[in-house]
């Protein structure tokens, strides 16, 4: 989805930068150039040194894409605190608020100190975590996984309508 820096959460190219992966199945890729459009059937296997069942594949997806929508509503709040944070025009308190609910700084992330656990940088991080071992996994969602996403599940939704009350006391953003 639009905003994900790639699926585990850094940077985002090759093959681990485009979602999460689709299960075992018969697809269609459409090509549209110049208005016309050209189709061609793809088939996706399964690994052949993995036997699992279909159903597993079905809940390993859906999984994934639930945790994925959440990651991606983090992402956009993600970017809207880090413009609203360097900001020159917003009050002090309210960038302050601002960096405090988002995890978001001036300057480098690398260097940063820990994100604090409610914030929305922390939740992203460990979504995309979560997402990995998801995706990635030779198995159903396990019920590690699952209470991991219903511990995280709350506190992004916490944290995202933490989010919200900042962006209502915001101003405006001024047309450049």
């Amino acid at each position: 989805p639009a905003g994900l820096a790639g699926r585990r959460g850094g940077g985002g190219s090759g093959a681990f930068a485009d979602g999460i992966w689709a299960p075992p199945g018969n697809y269609k890729v459409v090509l549209t150039v110049n208005g016309q459009k050209f189709t061609q059937p793809l088939t996706v296997v399964p690994d052949p040194r993995v036997n699992l069942p279909a159903s597993a594949y079905a809940e390993q997806f859906a999984f994934a894409r639930e945790v994925e929508q959440t990651r991606a509503t983090l992402a956009a709040a993600l970017a809207e605190a880090g413009a609203l944070v360097r900001r020159k025009d917003v009050p002090d308190a309210l960038r302050k608020k601002a960096a405090e609910v988002s995890g978001v700084i001036e300057g480098d992330d690398f260097t940063a100190p820990p994100p604090a656990e409610s914030s929305l940088r922390f939740l992203n991080q460990q979504l995309a975590k979560l997402a990995g071992a998801v995706d990635s996994a030779d198995a159903a969602p396990t019920a590690d996984a699952r209470a991991s996403w219903a511990k995280l599940k709350p506190l992004a939704d916490a944290a995202l309508t933490a989010w919200a009350g900042v962006k209502g006391e915001a101003p405006p953003a001024v047309p450049k």
